[in-house]
């Protein structure tokens, strides 16, 4: 490694340069020749050489970890921005691309529901709708099981109505939500506006209109 060879090209540069000072100090008092004497200051020379080389490679090294490591961290965020995060756990109702497709930012993939939010979104006829408030219980009676009311409560009453149908859109939540659900069901909701004790019960099928007004007809013993 670029460590490794900075330490042994230290350790021979350290090495050369006694033997260069030794031999200086010998040949200035004549005990060894002046030959020598620069034969040890050359290999000072390439030791010298020798470490500043190990010390470009080291930096040379190390720049290219920091730039493998740069990759490396590209390469996760890329994985990771490739890993779509459901934001609640629900169920997937619709799938807006196929794997391969090319995606542009912003672009659907999965649309999610929360079953636990699931409501249903009812039209009151307008001239039912005097008494509507938020809180009040409701029946709810899914098509896929008619023998059994569910129960609820209205939680929305929408500020516009539908001109069209003169009908006004409410929204009724379960009081606990059916396991068996499924989005865009068909269902029957009664609302119970009010409540009054001892009051007269009869079958809407009775009531009939004349002359513009609703009524019963009552029979005389």
């Amino acid at each position: 490694s670029a460590n490794a060879q900075t330490k042994e090209a230290n350790a021979r540069f350290t090495l050369a340069q006694h033997e260069a000072q030794r031999q200086q100090s010998l040949a200035a008092k004549a005990l060894v020749s002046q030959s020598s004497s620069d034969a040890r200051q050359q290999d000072l020379a390439v030791a010298t050489a020798a470490v500043e080389a190990s010390h470009a490679a080291a930096a040379v090294a190390k720049k290219e970890q920091q730039r493998l490591q740069a990759e490396q961290q590209a390469l996760r965020q890329q994985q990771a921005n490739l890993t779509l995060t459901a934001p609640v756990a629900g169920m997937i109702t619709t799938r807006d691309a196929e794997p391969g497709t090319t995606l542009v930012a912003g672009q659907a993939v999965l649309t999610l529901a929360d079953p636990q939010s699931y409501w249903v979104k009812a039209r009151i006829d307008q001239s039912l709708a005097l008494g509507l408030q938020a809180g009040q219980t409701a029946s709810i009676t899914l098509r896929s099981a008619p023998q059994q009311a569910l129960p609820g409560k209205l939680v929305r009453i929408e500020p516009l109505s539908d001109s069209v149908t003169e009908e006004r859109l409410v929204g009724i939540a379960f009081t606990h939500v059916p396991t068996a659900l499924s989005s865009g069901e068909l269902a029957e909701v009664t609302l119970q506006t009010g409540q009054k004790d001892s009051a007269l019960v009869i079958p809407n099928a009775a009531i009939q209109q004349q002359t513009g007004q609703s009524g019963v007809l009552e029979t005389q013993p």
